[in-house]
């Protein structure tokens, strides 16, 4: 999220609100990522992302400078246009993924910009009517991602995403585990969010998994839990909190101390393990 200093209006008239999709257009296709969705409100950003080969701070830097540098120009004012650099949490889960999609898509629609979901699908500065179909999708859109969550066909898919759309929704921020649980039943299918980790090497009991990947890198689970930095283990824990937060969806909390690292530190983990998952070496057999 970015916010406008001091709350204030980050965004005059529909120039600003395209100026800055078009920076979007621009960065999020260089910065290598997926953007599952978005929204424009008066004084803030939502971006729902997936970083790739660079760091989320590359894009932000340059999206927020360039923004504000553009602001200013055409609205004669210096100063600072944002409250600090940008606020994120890292997505702990797939039912965590598609709350976060919705949550944003509905802004409008709770700060009262638009009337009601069928409105929402006309309204020109978010995600949610690439994703239905209302108009083409952009190109840092990643809307056939976003679709694969729901159903293979797309005709299907905008149909559940719909109906998603229309459930009760908690703020994803207190959304635990247990809630994420509970709403197993009625959650669209998740098989379209995958990474290449096979189902059978992911589904093996933790410590198995633990092993195999130090055995791989030549590092021992102690090293890890000591918080040693050496390539080894950093490339091991890199590898492991990727599986084990992205693909077994446990909570960062869990991952963190047996790693032998912060819970701020594992998104930097998980960023590199997506990073090594593009390439085949450094994994052991049993990933595709």
């Amino acid at each position: 999220m970015i916010r406008g200093i001091e709350r204030r209006e980050i965004f005059r008239d529909d120039t600003d609100r395209s100026g800055l999709v078009d920076r979007l257009a621009r960065l999020v296709p260089l910065w290598g990522g997926d953007c599952f969705a978005w929204v424009l409100m008066g004084n803030h950003i939502h971006l729902v992302l997936r970083t790739g080969p660079l760091p989320l701070a590359w894009l932000m830097r340059r999206l927020n400078t360039s923004f504000a540098i553009r602001f200013n120009q055409r609205h004669e004012r210096v100063g600072y246009l944002f409250q600090n650099r940008f606020k994120s949490r890292l997505v702990e889960h797939q039912e965590d993924l598609l709350n976060l999609i919705r949550y944003v898509h509905l802004n409008p629609v709770r700060s009262g910009l638009v009337p009601d979901l069928t409105a929402l699908e006309r309204f020109p500065w978010s995600g949610h009517a690439g994703l239905v179909g209302s108009r083409p999708a952009f190109v840092f859109e990643s809307v056939d991602r976003v679709l694969a969550l729901f159903d293979e066909d797309p005709g299907c898919a905008r149909s559940r995403l719909r109906h998603w759309m229309a459930l009760p929704i908690e703020d994803p921020q207190d959304i635990s585990t247990a809630d994420a649980d509970r709403m197993e039943s009625r959650s669209p299918s998740t098989r379209g969010f995958e990474t290449r980790a096979t189902t059978d090497l992911v589904e093996r009991p933790l410590s198995v998994l633990v092993d195999l990947i130090c055995r791989h890198f030549s590092v021992s689970s102690s090293e890890l839990e000591r918080g040693a930095r050496n390539d080894r283990a950093t490339r091991a824990r890199a590898v492991l909190a990727f599986v084990l937060v992205v693909r077994r969806r446990l909570p960062i909390s869990e991952v963190a101390a047996p790693l032998g690292v912060s819970p701020q530190a594992i998104g930097r983990a998980i960023e590199r393990g997506a990073q090594l998952a593009r390439q085949e070496e450094p994994y052991p057999r049993g990933w595709s």
